[in-house]
């Protein structure tokens, strides 16, 4: 999603990796300030869900490409109708379902955003 809604960020051809935290690493210490401490943070944060983000949002995606993969994989199978477990939907994993709807939500929100853009650039040209 943060792919989609942010095409900018196309590592392939970026030259503004050190300036948007392309390299930053959270660390497990706590910041006075209520934050976490980062290494190598982007010079200025993204807000995302009223969190201040010190990295690219791509970066979970190409940190564990293979978590990824079989997350979004479940999920597209989960759209279809099909659960990740056995059984009805009081046996399927809570963390797996709560993902599905952060997922579904997301994705939601960007086909939105993507609706409105398209609808702008046609307001534009018109």
């Amino acid at each position: 999603m943060a792919l989609s809604l942010l095409p900018e960020r196309n590592c392939a051809t970026c030259t503004r990796q050190e300036e948007w935290g392309c390299h930053a690493e959270e660390t497990s210490e706590d910041h006075p300030d209520g934050g976490k401490v980062w290494l190598r943070p982007a010079w200025m944060p993204l807000t995302i869900d009223n969190e201040l983000v010190w990295r690219c949002p791509r970066r979970p995606l190409l940190d564990d490409p293979a978590y990824w993969k079989r997350l979004l994989f479940h999920y597209s199978l989960y759209k279809d109708g099909h659960l990740p477990d056995e059984g009805a939907v009081s046996s399927q994993s809570f963390k797996a379902l709560s993902l599905f709807g952060v997922i579904g939500d997301a994705t939601s929100e960007c086909e939105q955003d993507k609706a409105d853009r398209a609808a702008e650039k046609r307001a534009r040209s018109q």
